[in-house]
């Protein structure tokens, strides 16, 4: 009736997040061998520097994730760091299916393969992500820490799986059963095509 006419053009499209149990155990068991990241005393003057700079509404939404994800576990976990800016606890290990509270593209490969899943503190507490405050402490030494750390338990569960090979296809058959019941449906559509390419 306007005479209105809208293009849509589809840029990028990202699927949900499919977390595969058996190697989130294997990761969450080898984090308690390998260790958590504990701050030096110029990290922690840093973490208490950025914390007070945050905006009113982003104070303790650590605090209400971890309830929400850990229930009555969450809660004495909050409690335990509610006058620290780093966190430096391990939280109970907890069964992931649930909807990620970000975008993020290995959404689509834990389709396509088995992905374990694990998170580890390189960041001060209550901090959102893509702002200032988490560019700034990326330079410190317990985001570095934070990054090895990572890099520790992904590779002691990686050399589990190859000394395990019967907790590999574990995994493998927990990946299949979960593409059996929901199999995998790319997000674009078909015509869409990257910009600059030509259709025929």
């Amino acid at each position: 009736m306007t005479d209105t006419h809208v293009d849509i053009c589809f840029q990028r499209a990202s699927s949900e997040l499919r977390v595969n149990e058996t190697l989130t155990d294997v990761l969450y068991e080898a984090f308690g061998e390998v260790g958590r990241p504990l701050p030096d005393a110029k990290s922690e003057a840093l973490a208490r520097d950025l914390y007070a700079t945050l905006p009113v509404e982003a104070l303790g939404v650590t605090e209400r994730k971890a309830k929400i994800l850990y229930g009555d576990e969450g809660r004495k976990a909050a409690e335990a760091f509610r006058d620290e800016v780093l966190l430096t606890n391990l939280y109970p290990r907890h069964v992931t299916g649930m909807t990620y509270w970000a975008s993020t593209d290995v959404g689509d490969v834990s389709f396509c393969k088995p992905l374990g899943f694990l998170h580890v503190s390189c960041l001060v507490k209550d901090v959102p992500l893509h702002t200032w405050q988490a560019v700034a402490f990326g330079k410190s030494s317990f985001a570095m820490e934070g990054m090895l750390t990572a890099a520790k338990v992904i590779g002691a569960a990686g050399i589990r799986l190859c000394e395990e090979p019967l907790l590999a296809l574990k995994a493998k058959q927990e990946w299949e059963e979960q593409n059996r019941l929901e199999p995998y449906v790319c997000p674009l559509p078909e015509e869409a095509k990257p910009e600059g390419t030509v259709q025929k």
